[in-house]
C-alpha cells in the first residue's frame, strides 16, 4: 500500500460525546501546527458514498499542534461508522483524518 496522507490524531486529547441534541467531536492534530489554527474551515463526516454532513470547525492552537472542535446535530448523525475529513480554510480541498466516529443508538460515541 502507498503512504497515507491522512492526519494523525493525538489519542490523549481527542474524544467525542453526546449532549441532548448534539454530537461533539474534539480532535488533537499534532502535525497540523504548520498551517496554524486558522488552517481548517470545516469538517466533512462521511458514511460510505451515500451520506455526508459538512460542519464548520472551530480551531485553536494547542500544545504541539491544533485542536479542532465540531458540533453536529444528533439528528444528522445516524448510526454507523463515519469517516472524518478536513477542508482547508482556503477551500483547496479535503484531507482525511486517521479517526472514525462510531455512532450506535443509546451508546456512547
Amino acid at each position: 500500500m502507498g503512504k497515507s496522507s491522512g492526519h494523525n490524531v493525538g489519542v490523549a486529547g481527542s474524544y467525542a460525546h453526546r449532549t441532548a441534541d448534539m454530537v461533539v467531536v474534539r480532535l488533537h492534530l499534532p502535525r497540523l501546527e504548520e498551517t496554524g489554527s486558522a488552517g481548517v474551515r470545516l469538517v466533512s463526516l462521511g458514511k460510505g458514498s451515500k451520506r455526508r454532513v459538512d460542519v464548520e470547525a472551530q480551531t485553536a492552537a494547542a500544545d504541539r499542534g491544533t485542536m479542532v472542535t465540531l458540533s453536529v446535530p444528533r439528528a444528522e448523525v445516524e448510526p454507523g461508522r463515519w469517516q472524518l475529513r478536513l477542508r482547508k480554510a482556503d477551500g483547496s480541498g479535503y484531507r482525511s483524518v486517521r479517526a472514525r466516529l462510531l455512532v450506535r443508538p443509546d451508546q456512547p460515541v
